[in-house]
C-alpha cells in the first residue's frame, strides 16, 4: 500500500526538479547576457571571445537543447560580428557560415518553435555575411549573399545596410546613398545607415546635406525589442539588468558615434572649431570600442592640424598607431596612415606625408579608399614641387570615374594655369 505513495512522491520530486533546473538554465542565458554586455561596456575584448567560446561550448542541457534545436545560430552570429570588429574576418565568415548552416538544418519537428526569430536570426547571419564579404573586398559573392537573403523574404524585401556599405566601398556614391536613405526609421540599421549617408554628401561636397543626415536622436535599446518583448523582459530582475547593461552600451557607441560624424563633416569643410566642439562632446561618453576610438583620434588630429597645433596632432597620431598596433586590422592601419598624411597636409609637412600615404597604399582594399589615397598624393607631390607626378595622380583621380568632390577638385587643379 506504500509502494504508490512513494512513487507519487518521487515522481513529484524529479518533476520539481527538472522544472527547477530549467529555471536555471533559462536564467543563466540571461546571466550570459548581462556578461557579454559588462565585458564589452568595459572593454575587455580577451574576456569577452573566451566568454564567446565558453557559451557555445555550455553543458547547461536545456541551454544546450534550445540553442542547437529552438534558436541555433544566434551565439554564433553574434561570436562573428564580435570577430568582424576585431579585423578578423576570415574566422568571421567561418562562424557565420556556421551559424547559417546550423539554423538552416533546424529540424523540421520545431521549426514551430519560435520560427519568427529563427528566420530573423537566418537574416541576420545572412547580412552579416554581407558584410563581411564586403570587408574582404569580395563583393560579388557578398551581392550574392544579398540576393539569398532577398530571395528567402520574397514577397517582401528585407533591408541589408552592408549593400549600401558595399556600393560605397566601390565608389558608386548615388547608389550607396540610395540604399542608405531608404532604411525606415524603425529598423535598427537607421542610424548607421544616416551615418553612411552623411559620408557619402561628404564625399560629394554637399556638406549641409551630410549635416543634415545627421539631425537624429540616436536609438535606445527599446529599438531593438517589440513592445510585448521589452514587457516580458524587463518584467524579471533578471531580465531588466540585462536591459539595462545593453543601453549602457549602446550610450558608448550611439551618442559619440554621432558626433565623431559631425566632427568629420567640420573637418571636411575646415571648420575645425566646430569640429572641436562635435569632438568634445563626443569625448563625454566615448566607449572603449576599437573602431569609435580610431575614428575619434582621427578626426581629432585632422582638427588639430588644421588650428595648426602641431603637439597636440602629434599626440592623437601616436593614439592612432597605438590602437593599430594593439588591433592590427587592415582597415585601422589605412585609416591610420591616411588620417595622419590628411593631417600632415594641412601642417604642409609634405615629404612627411607622402611617407605616410606610401604606407597607406600598402593597406588600400576598396576602391573609394584608393581614390582618397591617390587624391592625397597628388595634393603632397604639389606641395613639395614634383608637378608632373601630381598631374598624373590627379589624372589617375578622374580615371576612376568616381563622382566625388575629390574627382572635381582633381579636375579643377589640372584646368588650373600654371603657378
Amino acid at each position: 500500500m506504500q509502494l504508490p505513495i512513494s512513487i507519487d512522491v518521487t515522481l513529484t520530486f524529479v518533476v520539481i526538479g527538472v522544472l527547477g533546473w530549467f529555471v536555471l538554465d533559462m536564467r543563466s542565458i540571461l546571466k550570459a547576457g548581462q556578461r557579454k554586455n559588462q565585458l564589452s561596456i568595459d572593454g575587455r575584448w580577451q574576456d569577452l571571445e573566451k566568454h564567446f567560446e565558453r557559451t557555445s561550448r555550455t553543458h547547461r542541457p536545456f541551454v544546450w537543447f534550445h540553442r542547437k534545436y529552438l534558436l541555433p545560430g544566434n551565439i554564433q552570429t553574434q561570436h562573428a560580428l564580435f570577430l568582424y570588429n576585431q579585423g578578423r574576418l576570415e574566422e568571421a565568415l567561418a562562424k557565420t557560415d556556421e551559424a547559417i548552416q546550423q539554423i538552416e538544418s533546424k529540424p523540421s519537428i520545431f521549426h514551430s518553435f519560435h520560427s519568427s526569430a529563427t528566420r530573423n536570426t537566418l537574416y541576420g547571419a545572412l547580412r552579416t555575411r554581407t558584410l563581411i564579404l564586403t570587408g574582404l573586398g569580395r563583393y560579388d559573392e557578398a551581392r550574392t549573399a544579398d540576393a539569398k537573403l532577398q530571395k528567402m523574404a520574397q514577397p517582401q524585401s528585407v533591408e541589408n545596410g552592408g549593400m549600401a556599405l558595399l556600393e560605397y566601398y566601390c565608389g558608386h556614391l548615388d547608389r550607396a546613398l540610395a540604399l542608405a536613405e531608404a532604411m525606415p526609421p524603425k529598423k535598427t540599421q537607421h542610424d548607421s545607415m544616416r551615418a553612411l549617408a552623411s559620408l557619402v554628401h561628404c564625399m560629394k561636397g554637399n556638406y549641409d546635406d551630410a549635416l543634415r543626415m545627421l539631425e537624429f536622436t540616436p536609438a535606445t535599446v527599446s529599438k531593438f525589442y517589440s513592445s510585448s518583448g521589452m514587457e516580458s523582459l524587463s518584467g524579471s530582475p533578471d531580465g531588466a539588468k540585462l536591459i539595462e547593461l545593453q543601453q549602457r552600451k549602446l550610450e558608448k557607441i550611439f551618442p559619440p558615434a554621432r558626433m565623431i560624424m559631425l566632427a568629420q563633416v567640420y573637418n571636411s569643410r575646415e571648420d575645425f572649431e566646430n569640429a572641436g566642439l562635435a569632438l568634445d562632446e563626443a569625448e563625454k561618453s566615448l566607449g572603449p570600442e576599437p573602431g569609435l576610438q580610431m575614428a575619434y583620434c582621427r578626426q581629432r588630429a585632422c582638427c588639430y592640424a588644421g588650428l595648426g597645433k602641431e603637439v597636440e596632432t602629434e599626440r592623437y597620431i601616436e593614439r592612432m598607431r597605438a590602437i593599430a598596433k594593439e588591433l592590427p586590422k587592415r582597415s585601422f592601419f589605412w585609416e591610420s596612415h591616411s588620417a595622419t598624411a590628411r593631417s600632415y597636409l594641412h601642417l604642409r609637412r609634405f615629404k612627411d606625408a607622402l611617407a605616410e600615404l606610401a604606407k597607406a597604399q600598402q593597406h588600400v582594399l576598396h576602391p573609394i579608399e584608393r581614390h582618397t589615397t591617390t587624391y592625397m598624393i597628388a595634393l603632397a607631390n604639389e606641395g613639395v614641387g614634383n608637378k608632373h607626378e601630381a598631374e598624373a595622380k590627379y589624372r589617375l583621380v578622374i580615371a576612376d570615374e568616381i563622382q566625388s568632390c575629390l574627382r572635381e577638385k582633381a579636375i579643377a587643379a589640372l584646368a588650373s594655369p600654371p603657378a
